[in-house]
């Protein structure tokens, strides 16, 4: 029996001894693999955690790294058991780019497991926009990884033909406000991108335009980028004009406008040129009031030949819409100016002294300042835009005729993410202006704000600081106090007769037109439901649209959907704005 207790003691000694089995190869490997289970079971035990809750932030990222880092495994155990963390169907993407960034954070792998790691993040098919957006911004970000390395990483992004444009346009992006990142470094890469014949047009656009609403990068800077473009020998005439509509549109307020708008033309080698450019940024579709009114000063400030001056003048002043009638009598006191120069009744010196005057008159009644930013003047008169219908409704709110980018009643117009000012046709939360890969970084739990602010409302920015998008409220105005008429057509596809437009007829009688739009979603525009944008947040990441359901079975609550009503929308998704104008 004492035998039987000394052969089990022995036994029991060498499963708890490690050094015991130095004399075994085979009984070592089996104890170095049930430490590897243990040290990543113990990485895998903190992953549940932060899925749970238990571990939020800076602590759960904390808590990983050391987990990895503890781990008494090599560069390849440690790999699979991150990777598997990263591929977990279950795991969230929060906890996920915590995964990835306590990875990069480790101080036990080599910087070539983590660039392998964030590259195979990168190219797999399976990974979401979300978390390859977050990847590289957590990259971007790091201070332990090498600038030649982040570099190398955004370029490969942008030379991979197989990537999707908003990947490279979310890598950009993240590019230009890692605040690890040298400006010099951040030049040169929008440098490469404008002056690259492989890159894509709509990847030289979201380049240039990143690059001019970034805060961190000097005014010098752009307009060096803008005189790049300009200069640029290998690149076509019309892409430069977009490449400058886009600079301009872009610029956050009226002096940088100028100033963009003062070197392009200083650049244009001749006045057939450059009037063929003023031409181009007057015609762009984002181009607001505020662009334009910079672009009649440059005009007045670049030009030196007087005659081009007065000629390119002209041309703007003809291209102006009629904002209202005091704005349109302004125009015609300075074409009146032009033709007195034209009759012999005036000197140039005069009528262009008095033309300088008159501009500043025309920007004090759209309500633009010299250095304020757009649509965020004020004007010395209140002023009514053309366009607008009085429906007699009880708040006095007129009603746009148009969309916003339509040129007719019926035309579907631009298609706006909620709270961004530009059109766009590429919609998902890796192309959304307030999402950064996790959360929203604006209009979100944190800042508590549920109606757009003027510097992100569409209607204001492109239409002046007197229309805004219409909210939930006003919306629910026009849906209760006005007569809705549908008028229906057989479309493609479809058995049964769908809706066309809305007649919207108010109380005085008056009317405006409704055409049905569809809306952009991930995968493309879709046409079973219509969606027009208000101002006005349901929840943090929802909208309260106007929409209406075209096959008109949807059914929520008893309600259904055939006739418009407040709906809940997106706000990464594509819809078109009406705008309004408040009278009172």
């Amino acid at each position: 029996m004492r035998v039987l207790k000394s052969i089990m003691l022995a036994g029991a000694m060498l499963l708890a001894t490690p050094v015991f089995f130095s004399s075994c190869e085979e009984d070592a490997t089996n104890l170095k693999y049930k430490m590897e289970v243990t040290v990543v079971n113990d990485f895998t035990k903190v992953v549940e955690a932060i899925n749970n809750g238990a571990l939020k932030n800076e602590q759960a990222i904390n808590q990983l790294k050391q987990a990895i880092d503890q781990m008494n495994a090599d560069q390849k155990t440690k790999m699979q058991a991150i990777i598997a963390a990263i591929n977990a169907v279950n795991n969230t993407l929060d906890t996920k780019l915590a995964v990835i960034e306590a990875a990069i954070k480790a101080q036990t792998l080599s910087m070539d497991s983590k660039m392998e790691l964030l590259k195979g993040v990168i190219e797999a098919q399976s990974a979401s926009l979300e978390l390859k957006l977050g990847a590289i911004e957590t990259a971007m970000n790091e201070q332990t990884l090498a600038l030649e390395a982040k570099m190398d990483l955004i370029h490969d992004i942008i030379g991979d033909q197989t990537a999707a444009l908003e990947l490279k346009i979310g890598a950009i992006e993240a590019a230009i406000k890692a605040q690890t990142l040298s400006m010099e470094a951040k030049m040169d890469l929008i440098h490469d991108i404008i002056a690259a014949q492989t890159s894509a047009l709509e990847l030289k656009l979201a380049a240039i335009e990143t690059a001019m609403k970034e805060e961190s990068i000097a005014l010098a800077d752009k307009l060096a980028l803008v005189e790049q473009a300009i200069k640029d020998q290998t690149t076509n005439f019309d892409t430069k004009m977009e490449l400058l509509t886009t600079a301009i549109t872009s610029m956050p307020d009226y002096s940088a406008k100028l100033a963009a708008i003062e070197t392009a033309i200083s650049n244009v080698p001749d006045y057939a040129t450059q009037l063929a450019a003023i031409k181009a940024v007057m015609n762009g579709i984002n181009t607001t009031l505020t662009d334009k009114l910079a672009l009649l000063e440059g005009i007045n400030d670049a030009i030196t030949d007087n005659a081009a001056k007065l000629a390119a003048i002209k041309a703007v002043i003809d291209a102006l819409p009629d904002y209202s009638t005091a704005f349109a009598s302004i125009k015609t006191e300075i074409a009146n100016l032009l033709q007195a120069v034209k009759d012999g009744t005036t000197s140039t010196e005069t009528a262009l002294a008095a033309i300088a005057a008159k501009i500043e008159e025309m920007k004090a009644a759209g309500g633009v300042s010299g250095g304020g930013t757009t649509g965020g003047g004020t004007g010395t008169e209140k002023i009514v835009p053309k366009d607008f219908v009085d429906l007699g409704l009880p708040s006095g709110l007129l009603w746009a005729k148009c969309n916003i980018g339509a040129a007719t009643e019926n035309e579907t117009g631009g298609y706006f993410s909620w709270g961004e000012t530009a059109p766009k046709t590429k919609f998902g939360y890796g192309k959304y202006k307030f999402w950064n890969g996790s959360t929203f970084t604006k209009y979100n739990w944190s800042d508590n704000l549920m109606e757009l602010q003027p510097e992100d409302d569409a209607a204001t920015v492109i239409l002046g600081p007197w229309c805004h998008t219409p909210t939930k409220a006003e919306w629910e105005e026009l849906i209760e106090k006005c007569t809705w008429e549908a008028t229906k057509v057989t479309m493609p596809g479809t058995t049964e007769p769908v809706v066309a437009y809305w007649k919207v007829t108010g109380p005085n009688g008056n009317h405006i037109i409704l055409p049905s739009t569809g809306y952009y979603w991930d995968d493309g525009l879709h046409f079973s439901w219509s969606f027009y944008n208000s101002s006005t947040l349901k929840e943090v990441d929802t909208v309260c649209s106007l929409g209406w359901d075209h096959s008109g079975v949807t059914e929520e609550l008893g309600v259904s959907y055939d006739h418009p009503t407040i709906a809940r929308g997106s706000r990464k998704a594509g819809y078109v704005i009406r705008a309004v104008c408040s009278t009172k």
